[in-house]
């Protein structure tokens, strides 16, 4: 019997997660079988050292005065009212300060009664537990409000150019966050596509290669890498 090497075992396809794509064009016509697996942490790190990169040459271009990004990009102060900057950067932050709210609230789980409560107490504790979801609700949505508060407080008491200056950098972040997720979408569809099913044969050679796809194209791709990734969460579970 031939023995087993040590070098005849790719233990790395036992914890690959994959599938096959058949890629469309605009006509709705099969044109190409993409072989699409879920990419292992090295090139996860390196997607993300990618896509960093990428967001600090967007936001170097944001913070150069008359760079085509920045006049594309970033919205025109010139005639806009104080209140109405104060009301979108409150509302950009939305999610920052409902983590503050969050963080801030000190709420206490209905607590089990004694073993000798009355029937109305037990009765009391679990009118308290079925409400407890919408008590947790309000008194988060309490506590957001006066997070938004202190926020637009803090904001109104700003001088009109730190209010701007704020604004931008605030525009700037949202932007380059944006920027760093597609990104780092992009290169993970880049590294986990090939052109066999043995995961062999890379599909791209290069990350310029897909960005230069037909936008309807891309969107079959990343969609496609998505639903690998809700797959594979499944399967954990």
């Amino acid at each position: 019997m031939k023995s087993i090497e040590k070098n005849d075992i790719d233990i790395s396809k036992l914890f690959s997660w994959g599938s096959s794509l058949t890629l469309k064009n605009k006509h709705g016509d099969d044109v190409l079988t993409v072989y699409m697996r879920i990419i292992g942490d090295a090139d996860v790190n390196r997607a993300r050292v990618i896509a960093l990169r990428k967001s600090a040459e967007l936001r170097e271009k944001l913070k150069t005065p008359g760079s085509d990004e920045r006049v594309a990009l970033l919205p025109s102060m010139k005639e806009i009212e104080k209140e109405k900057i104060i009301e979108t950067m409150l509302f950009m932050t939305l999610k920052d300060l409902s983590s503050v709210a969050e963080k801030n609230l000190v709420l206490k789980y209905p607590q089990e009664p004694d073993s000798d409560a009355t029937l109305e107490e037990q009765e009391e504790y679990q009118k308290q537990v079925d409400d407890w979801p919408n008590t947790l609700q309000t008194k988060i949505s309490e506590s957001l409000e006066k997070e938004v508060a202190i926020e637009r407080k803090r904001l109104q008491q700003l001088s009109e150019n730190k209010l701007k200056t704020e604004y931008e950098d605030l525009w700037i972040n949202r932007l380059c966050e944006v920027e760093m997720y597609n990104s780092f979408q992009d290169i993970c569809v880049v590294f986990g596509s090939y052109k066999d099913a043995d995961y062999k044969r890379k599909l791209f050679n290069s990350i310029d290669d897909f960005q230069n796809l037909p936008t309807e194209v891309k969107e079959q791709l990343l969609d496609f890498y998505a639903t690998l990734i809700i797959d594979i969460d499944e399967l954990k579970k």
